[in-house]
């Protein structure tokens, strides 16, 4: 089945029936194919990402039960490529809580480890086979007959869960006080404060980070704790020395790092360009708790006068959720005016053109 991925403003919005529907839920299954790679670069549109279905549950539920966790049988890359389309889902509007019906009969197996899909959500599955596999990698549980091989799979069975894990419970939206009250304890803010104090111990820091703003100048020394960048920056490759050569700015990676340990920005909200090189930074370093909300911040700057800047760093980053928010904007926007289409840059023309469906030798005429 041919994904759709053009249309025009002319068009009306299509349904895709539900044999559509199993097919794309097949494809998430499977995980790594030309299908996935062309559903991830359209956005995945007019695909409900919160679909319920019988037979696979839902969306995420689909990846998850595919082959990912046992490195016996899936490989690193196979891996990363299921857990990024994780994370695109999940940029889409899929509810790491919604739950599979009863009426699912799969079970996700790890080695003894194995729970169901009917009844359980992403985070309850993940987290139920990590709880497993928890207490059965304790060394003295295993038996004299327990191969090598198979705890060095348990092992990173487990790492790979506690990976998803995290980028499942980093989509979900936190606590919420529905009335201000003075006499409240105000446990978020006394957490932010924690982080804060943890952020400014400098003495404690035993990671690097160097920051090349230029290549004919000397790189400036940003430090933080490696323990926290090994949990919220997977992405980031610290190297024997603890290490790690950035070329950014200043500005932005001292954003990020505040981000990171407190979730405010240093002074206030930082103008486009430094917003979007931090959203840049965050997707680099598959930073994903944070990656949302500042995709999210970028989402509301999106207007005629910011598009061509948003969408020309979407497109040289290769950063799918931007993209989507691009492809909405234009739907939301056209029928475009002539005079501004013909005042971008080529690459985001070519956007457009690819989005709307728009005739090449028509964007020729107009813009002679």
């Amino acid at each position: 089945m041919p994904f759709i991925s053009r249309w025009s403003d002319e068009m009306s919005t299509p349904r895709l029936s539900t044999a559509e529907q199993k097919t794309i839920l097949g494809w998430l299954y499977e995980g790594d194919s030309s299908e996935v790679r062309e559903l991830v670069q359209t956005g995945g549109r007019y695909f409900d990402f919160n679909l319920v279905d019988e037979v696979w549950g839902t969306p995420l539920l689909a990846i998850l039960a595919g082959n990912m966790w046992n490195p016996s049988e899936t490989s690193d890359q196979t891996f990363g490529a299921k857990r990024h389309l994780a994370a695109f889902c999940l940029m889409a509007g899929a509810n790491p809580e919604q739950h599979a019906p009863d009426s699912c009969r799969w079970r996700v197996c790890i080695g003894w480890a194995s729970a169901p899909l009917a009844g359980n959500s992403p985070i309850s599955l993940t987290s139920t086979l990590f709880s497993q596999l928890d207490d059965d990698c304790d060394p003295g549980w295993y038996s004299p007959w327990t191969t090598p091989r198979i705890r060095s799979d348990l092992q990173m069975a487990k790492v790979r869960l506690r990976e998803v894990l995290d980028l499942l419970t980093g989509h979900c939206p936190g606590p919420q006080e529905s009335v201000l009250n003075n006499e409240k304890v105000r446990i978020l803010d006394c957490v932010q404060s924690l982080w804060e104090s943890v952020h400014k111990q400098q003495s404690l820091a035993d990671a690097k980070l160097l920051v090349k703003e230029s290549p004919d100048r000397s790189p400036i020394v940003l430090t933080a704790h490696s323990w926290l960048l090994k949990q919220a920056c997977p992405g980031m490759a610290l190297n024997e020395d603890k290490e790690v050569e950035i070329r950014s700015t200043r500005d932005v990676v001292q954003n990020f790092l505040s981000l990171i340990y407190s979730g405010c920005y240093l002074e206030g909200r930082p103008t486009l360009d430094v917003l979007l090189e931090i959203c840049s930074l965050a997707d680099q370093m598959k930073a994903w708790t944070i990656l949302r909300p500042l995709i999210g911040q970028i989402r509301e700057e999106l207007a005629l006068t910011t598009f061509a800047q948003i969408c020309t760093v979407a497109l040289t980053s290769e950063n799918a959720y931007l993209l989507i928010d691009c492809q909405k904007f234009l739907e939301r926007s056209a029928p475009l005016e002539d005079a501004w289409v013909a005042d971008l840059p080529r690459q985001v023309r070519d956007f457009i053109q690819e989005t709307l469906g728009w005739r090449t030798q028509q964007m020729q005429n107009r813009m002679l």
